[in-house]
């Protein structure tokens, strides 16, 4: 385990992460064991919308206070649909395929997807008035009603979103494109004071961009910040393991608004 890379280490825990996931849909659907519902970022609705402090709002939480202090590591270390991405990436590059990575104003949809999530919220509180908050962390299924229950259509929909998806606008396509909470996450990884930072001299490679799964120009942003400041950088530290010269780190740092600010500083 110590000798191996820190890509294949991330793919592990995020397959561990979707073992766990299948299990605890096996105990509430075959078992009957309901204690414990989703744990699903949808929790804000249940939290805002209803005033339901369920499993799902207790998830949201937790994620959103992961992020304001390490970043985004959840989306690179936590979620779910990130295995099927990444394992998609591999199989392409077995081929010989290698998706370019694209980046397009199309990651628009994501904040339709989350406007989507606040109205729902709104259509709450007009529907029940403001949400008189209680506990109930069984009240949620652990397949909501959004999810997909046909295993045709559970296949197809990883096919196009990890499959087709990414061969046409590059790795992570869904993070960059359609995920929801992208948007809202990236908000709070801006106060985060962990990040990827400049420990070592950089040597111009460019080791650390092309490895970035999210597109990010990290060699630009070291030599600008000291720090990978992009609200993109979902922590994977795929950047760290390939940059030869130990130049880059995780570890603590200012966050992005007292960097770039700093920075402006010394510009001027």
């Amino acid at each position: 385990m110590c000798n191996m890379s820190i890509n294949k280490k991330r793919l592990l825990v995020l397959f561990f992460i979707n073992i766990l996931i299948g299990i605890h849909i096996i105990l509430w659907y075959k078992f009957g064991y309901q204690r414990v519902g989703t744990f699903s970022l949808n929790g804000v609705v249940s939290l805002f919308g209803m005033g339901l402090l369920n499993s799902a709002a207790a998830f949201f939480i937790f994620v959103v206070l992961i992020t304001a202090i390490f970043g985004r590591l959840f989306c690179g270390w936590g979620c779910h649909f990130a295995f099927f991405q990444e394992c998609a990436l591999k199989i392409f590059g077995k081929f010989g395929i290698n998706p370019k990575i694209i980046h397009s104003n199309a990651n628009i949809i994501q904040y339709v997807f989350l406007l989507k999530t606040l109205t729902a919220i709104y259509e709450f509180w007009l529907i029940y008035g403001p949400p008189q908050f209680h506990i109930g962390f069984g009240d949620t299924q652990v397949m909501t009603v959004d999810l997909p229950r046909s295993p045709v259509i559970i296949v197809l929909f990883v096919l196009f979103d990890a499959f087709l998806f990414i061969y046409l606008m590059g790795s992570r396509a869904f993070c960059r494109y359609v995920c929801p909470w992208a948007p809202l996450l990236a908000i709070f990884d801006n106060f985060s004071i962990w990040r990827i930072r400049k420990v070592n001299e950089c040597k111009g490679c460019m080791s650390c961009a092309k490895s970035c799964t999210m597109g990010i120009r990290v060699h630009d942003e070291i030599a600008q910040y000291s720090a990978v400041v992009n609200a993109n950088c979902i922590r994977c530290l795929a950047c760290t393991n390939a940059c030869p010269n130990g130049t880059l780190s995780y570890r603590w740092c200012l966050n992005v608004l007292v960097i770039t600010s700093l920075c402006s500083s010394f510009a001027g």
